[in-house]
């Protein structure tokens, strides 16, 4: 009897060894209960009558059956206080490591500045002014001190990066590479917030938000970048693919080129100049469906409607209305 004793004594010592770093209190407090019983009843048992001891069998066995059950249930609480504490470390790891990108990207954006080019003052004074924006965003969600706050501020650099992308810049390798690095570290912590149960919804929605502005500043209609916004429902995938050149980039560009081609060639102007039409309204709507833009058809009285609604309805063709 005394030797159960003491084998469930040290199964339960060892048990709350475990449970002593932390995390798990309501399992060690049961742990070390269940010892002070354990020890009172090996000392009751060592100092008992031969005569007593057949009367106390059924009281050990009990006893002994309750410690191992106390100590197994001590042992899977200290492993998932032991998982917690890995998971904590991991979020905070990457959530340090996202601060650090943002800042480091932000710090390091007037090097592109020489990159930059603006159709006018006005366009400038806008990037400017979202510019202002996002570092003031950026500063107060790092003062939160938390992983979403961190996510969130990479949310405002990516737009950065973006911005400065349709402006002109990310041609050069050290503009490729920060990129990179930063859709790297708000990757991960992303993924990890999404473990942990977080949200990274103000993450998405600013994300989102602010790649829309950066398109509409280029010219690009609601329809249009709803359509790409379908192509690439996940704000992050959109803004790589923006970045990369892919998709809603390359929209931009044939829309501005093959619009100023029409303006330009226009019968209109050329009737002032006696010259001939380069481009015929047959060619132009030529160019924007090679470029992967069709007309919609609408009657007089049909109501206009863009959106993702509409976009996601019709996914094979991506069109969009000119």
């Amino acid at each position: 009897m005394l030797g159960q004793l003491v084998a469930a004594q040290f199964s339960l010592e060892a048990v709350i060894a475990e449970l002593a770093s932390g995390g798990a209190s309501a399992a060690l407090a049961d742990s070390q209960a269940q010892l002070m019983a354990l020890s009172a009843l090996q000392r009751q048992v060592g100092t008992a009558q031969p005569m007593a001891l057949a009367a106390l069998w059924a009281e050990v066995s009990a006893v002994v059956a309750q410690t191992n059950a106390i100590a197994q249930e001590g042992r899977l609480a200290a492993a998932r206080a032991e998982t917690e504490r890995a998971e904590g470390a991991s979020l905070t790891t990457l959530a340090a490591a996202a601060r650090t990108q943002v800042a480091a990207t932000m710090q390091g954006m007037a090097d592109f500045d020489g990159e930059l080019e603006f159709s006018s003052p006005d366009d400038e004074e806008a990037y400017r002014k979202r510019e202002a924006e996002r570092r003031a965003y950026i500063e107060a969600e790092l003062a939160k001190g938390t992983p979403q706050g961190d996510l969130n501020a990479s949310a405002g650099a990516l737009g950065q990066m973006a911005d400065a992308k349709a402006h002109g810049a990310g041609d050069s390798p050290e503009f490729r590479q920060r990129w990179n690095e930063l859709v790297t570290t708000t990757e991960r912590l992303r993924a990890e917030v999404v473990r942990n149960g977080g949200s990274t919804t103000e993450f998405d929605d600013r994300l989102r938000a602010d790649l829309r502005r950066i398109l509409k500043a280029k010219g690009l209609t609601d329809a249009q970048i709803d359509a790409q916004f379908a192509a690439h429902p996940d704000p992050l995938e959109a803004a790589k693919a923006f970045v990369a050149g892919d998709d809603v980039s390359t929209l931009g560009r044939a829309v501005e080129g093959t619009a100023k081609r029409l303006v330009t060639h226009s019968p209109e102007i050329v009737a002032d100049s006696g010259a001939s039409p380069a481009i015929s309204e047959e060619d132009a709507l030529a160019e924007f469906r090679a470029a992967g833009i069709t007309t919609a058809e609408q009657t007089p009285d049909a109501e206009f409607a863009h959106g993702i609604a509409e976009a996601h309805a019709k996914p094979a063709s991506r069109s969009v209305s000119v």
